[in-house]
Protein backbone atom coordinates (compact mmCIF):
# COMPACT_ATOMS: atom_id res chain seq x y z
CA UNK A 1 0.00 0.00 0.00
CA UNK A 2 1.31 3.67 -0.54
CA UNK A 3 0.64 5.78 2.50
CA UNK A 4 -1.51 8.67 1.36
CA UNK A 5 -3.23 12.03 2.87
CA UNK A 6 -6.19 12.77 2.04
CA UNK A 7 -6.89 16.15 0.62
CA UNK A 8 -10.35 16.98 0.60
CA UNK A 9 -10.85 18.92 -3.50
CA UNK A 10 -13.11 21.22 -4.87
CA UNK A 11 -13.13 18.84 -8.28
CA UNK A 12 -15.79 19.54 -10.74
CA UNK A 13 -19.40 18.45 -9.43
CA UNK A 14 -20.17 14.72 -10.51
CA UNK A 15 -19.16 16.19 -14.09
CA UNK A 16 -19.11 12.77 -15.83
CA UNK A 17 -22.60 11.59 -14.33
CA UNK A 18 -24.61 14.65 -13.74
CA UNK A 19 -26.75 16.12 -16.98
CA UNK A 20 -25.11 18.74 -18.48
CA UNK A 21 -27.11 21.60 -17.21
CA UNK A 22 -25.60 25.01 -16.65
CA UNK A 23 -25.10 25.02 -12.79
CA UNK A 24 -23.09 27.72 -10.01
CA UNK A 25 -21.37 26.65 -7.17
CA UNK A 26 -23.31 27.16 -3.95
CA UNK A 27 -20.78 28.57 -0.93
CA UNK A 28 -17.75 26.11 -0.20
CA UNK A 29 -17.59 22.75 0.50
CA UNK A 30 -18.41 21.54 4.57
CA UNK A 31 -16.40 18.77 5.83
CA UNK A 32 -17.93 15.89 8.01
CA UNK A 33 -14.55 14.15 9.33
CA UNK A 34 -12.55 13.08 6.00
CA UNK A 35 -15.73 13.24 3.52
CA UNK A 36 -16.54 17.08 1.69
CA UNK A 37 -20.45 18.31 0.89
CA UNK A 38 -21.12 20.35 -2.00
CA UNK A 39 -23.82 21.77 -3.94
CA UNK A 40 -24.06 23.66 -6.94
CA UNK A 41 -27.50 25.45 -7.83
CA UNK A 42 -28.99 26.08 -11.43
CA UNK A 43 -27.85 29.38 -13.07
CA UNK A 44 -31.45 31.66 -13.77
CA UNK A 45 -32.27 30.12 -16.79
CA UNK A 46 -32.36 26.79 -15.61
CA UNK A 47 -34.16 27.66 -12.41
CA UNK A 48 -36.29 24.27 -12.97
CA UNK A 49 -32.95 22.35 -12.68
CA UNK A 50 -32.74 21.50 -8.91
CA UNK A 51 -29.80 22.30 -7.11
CA UNK A 52 -26.95 19.48 -7.01
CA UNK A 53 -25.38 18.14 -4.44
CA UNK A 54 -22.67 15.42 -3.74
CA UNK A 55 -20.12 13.81 -1.19
CA UNK A 56 -16.42 13.55 -2.30
CA UNK A 57 -12.97 12.25 -1.09
CA UNK A 58 -10.41 12.78 -2.82
CA UNK A 59 -6.95 11.08 -2.27
CA UNK A 60 -3.35 12.91 -3.58
CA UNK A 61 0.15 11.13 -3.37
CA UNK A 62 1.60 11.48 -0.08
CA UNK A 63 4.37 14.03 -2.74
CA UNK A 64 1.27 16.25 -3.33
CA UNK A 65 2.12 16.02 -7.11
CA UNK A 66 -0.54 13.68 -8.33
CA UNK A 67 -4.42 13.52 -7.91
CA UNK A 68 -4.61 9.34 -6.60
CA UNK A 69 -7.86 8.67 -6.36
CA UNK A 70 -11.29 10.89 -6.58
CA UNK A 71 -14.42 9.49 -4.81
CA UNK A 72 -17.99 11.34 -5.49
CA UNK A 73 -21.67 10.20 -4.53
CA UNK A 74 -24.53 12.42 -5.28
CA UNK A 75 -28.05 12.30 -6.95
CA UNK A 76 -29.00 12.79 -10.35
CA UNK A 77 -33.29 13.73 -11.11
CA UNK A 78 -34.06 10.75 -13.59
CA UNK A 79 -32.61 8.11 -11.02
CA UNK A 80 -33.92 6.93 -7.62
CA UNK A 81 -30.24 5.51 -6.54
CA UNK A 82 -27.42 7.33 -5.82
CA UNK A 83 -24.37 7.87 -8.48
CA UNK A 84 -21.40 7.56 -7.80
CA UNK A 85 -17.81 8.95 -9.74
CA UNK A 86 -14.26 7.19 -9.20
CA UNK A 87 -11.72 8.87 -11.27
CA UNK A 88 -8.00 7.60 -11.17
CA UNK A 89 -5.16 8.41 -13.17
CA UNK A 90 -4.25 7.81 -16.73
CA UNK A 91 -2.26 4.59 -17.16
CA UNK A 92 -4.05 1.97 -14.77
CA UNK A 93 -4.87 -1.53 -16.94
CA UNK A 94 -8.62 -1.31 -17.87
CA UNK A 95 -9.85 -4.22 -18.70
CA UNK A 96 -9.59 -5.59 -14.82
CA UNK A 97 -11.35 -2.22 -13.25
CA UNK A 98 -11.41 -1.50 -10.14
CA UNK A 99 -12.61 -3.64 -7.36
CA UNK A 100 -14.09 -1.79 -3.73
CA UNK A 101 -13.80 -3.35 -0.36
CA UNK A 102 -14.92 -2.53 2.42
CA UNK A 103 -13.18 -3.36 5.80
CA UNK A 104 -13.11 -7.45 5.65
CA UNK A 105 -16.31 -7.36 3.18
CA UNK A 106 -16.29 -9.07 -0.24
CA UNK A 107 -15.14 -6.81 -2.91
CA UNK A 108 -17.63 -5.60 -5.36
CA UNK A 109 -16.02 -5.08 -9.03
CA UNK A 110 -16.51 -2.24 -11.16
CA UNK A 111 -15.30 -1.40 -15.43
CA UNK A 112 -14.14 1.53 -16.48
CA UNK A 113 -16.69 3.62 -18.50
CA UNK A 114 -13.82 6.22 -20.35
CA UNK A 115 -10.81 7.72 -19.80
CA UNK A 116 -9.78 11.81 -20.25
CA UNK A 117 -7.34 14.10 -19.68
CA UNK A 118 -8.89 14.10 -16.17
CA UNK A 119 -8.22 10.97 -15.74
CA UNK A 120 -9.73 6.88 -16.11
CA UNK A 121 -13.61 7.37 -14.87
CA UNK A 122 -15.87 5.39 -13.43
CA UNK A 123 -19.80 5.90 -13.54
CA UNK A 124 -21.69 3.34 -11.10
CA UNK A 125 -25.22 2.92 -9.02
CA UNK A 126 -24.44 3.06 -5.65
CA UNK A 127 -26.51 0.00 -4.48
CA UNK A 128 -27.56 0.53 -0.58
CA UNK A 129 -25.45 -2.86 0.27
CA UNK A 130 -22.26 -0.47 -0.69
CA UNK A 131 -23.97 2.33 1.75
CA UNK A 132 -24.28 0.33 4.40
CA UNK A 133 -20.92 -1.26 3.95
CA UNK A 134 -19.34 2.20 4.58
CA UNK A 135 -21.87 3.70 6.84
CA UNK A 136 -20.81 0.78 9.68
CA UNK A 137 -16.81 0.38 8.13
CA UNK A 138 -13.86 2.19 9.12
CA UNK A 139 -11.84 1.96 5.82
CA UNK A 140 -12.46 1.57 2.20
CA UNK A 141 -9.68 -0.03 -0.22
CA UNK A 142 -10.25 1.21 -4.21
CA UNK A 143 -8.20 -1.80 -5.99
CA UNK A 144 -6.45 -0.79 -9.46
CA UNK A 145 -4.02 -2.24 -11.41
CA UNK A 146 -1.64 0.01 -13.06
CA UNK A 147 0.10 -0.33 -15.97
CA UNK A 148 3.11 -2.71 -15.03
CA UNK A 149 -0.18 -4.87 -14.14
CA UNK A 150 0.93 -4.89 -10.38
CA UNK A 151 -2.82 -4.45 -7.94
CA UNK A 152 -2.12 -0.88 -5.58
CA UNK A 153 -4.52 -1.13 -3.24
CA UNK A 154 -5.89 2.69 -2.09
CA UNK A 155 -7.05 3.45 1.24
CA UNK A 156 -10.22 5.55 1.30
CA UNK A 157 -11.15 6.88 4.81
CA UNK A 158 -14.50 6.13 6.03
CA UNK A 159 -14.21 8.71 8.87
CA UNK A 160 -17.45 11.28 8.53
CA UNK A 161 -19.11 8.96 6.18
CA UNK A 162 -21.70 8.62 7.81
CA UNK A 163 -22.45 12.31 8.45
CA UNK A 164 -21.98 13.17 5.00
CA UNK A 165 -24.39 10.56 3.61
CA UNK A 166 -27.45 11.80 5.73
CA UNK A 167 -26.55 15.19 4.98
CA UNK A 168 -26.70 14.62 1.18
CA UNK A 169 -29.67 12.45 1.93
CA UNK A 170 -31.44 15.08 3.46
CA UNK A 171 -30.57 17.77 1.13
CA UNK A 172 -32.36 15.67 -1.86
CA UNK A 173 -35.23 15.12 0.26
CA UNK A 174 -35.54 18.86 1.11
CA UNK A 175 -35.36 19.87 -2.81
Amino acid sequence: MRFLRPFLSAAVLLAAALPATAQQPENGPEFFGDWGFRCAAPEAEAEATPRQCEIFQTLITSEGEQQLLHFAIGYVAEVERPVGVVVVPLGVTLPPGIAVRVDEEEPMEFDYNRCDQQGCRIELLIGEDLIEQMRAGNQMVVAIVNGQGERIGIPVSLIGFTRAITTLTESRQAG
